[in-house]
């Protein structure tokens, strides 16, 4: 069974999503995503999938697959790979103050972000 045949996802009536008590058995989640994202956000500065592990200091820990940095995949379908946010390699924007930030928690709410589970080899 492949990865997609084990994460069972359904949506409840407030539009939250809901997983399987299984949904990571034997397979590494190795992206964290938002949802509940309006279709009118700014589709070139609004992550919808990173690498796990991304931090509120904008760099990613232990726990990221790749190691140092991560993927960012946007709105508007492009994807970036960034070895950590910041002046030097990218930074999000904050959809209520239009400022960059690196915090992802400037951009989606907590709530509103499906986090992968630890993984440890």
């Amino acid at each position: 069974m492949n990865f997609f045949q084990q994460l069972l996802v359904t949506v409840i009536p407030d539009n939250a999503f809901q997983t399987a008590d299984d949904w990571t058995a034997d397979v590494p989640v190795g992206y964290d995503f938002a949802v509940g994202v309006s279709g009118n956000a700014p589709t070139s500065t609004t992550p919808l999938i990173w690498t796990r592990a991304l931090t509120t200091a904008g760099t990613w820990g232990k726990d990221s697959p790749w190691g140092l940095g991560g993927h960012i995949a946007y709105l508007d379908g492009h994807v970036s790979f960034y070895q950590e946010l910041g002046e030097e390699d990218g930074q999000l924007v904050n959809p209520t103050t239009g400022q960059q930030t690196v915090n992802i928690l400037d951009v989606h709410d907590s709530e509103n972000i499906m986090e992968a589970p630890e993984f440890s080899q």
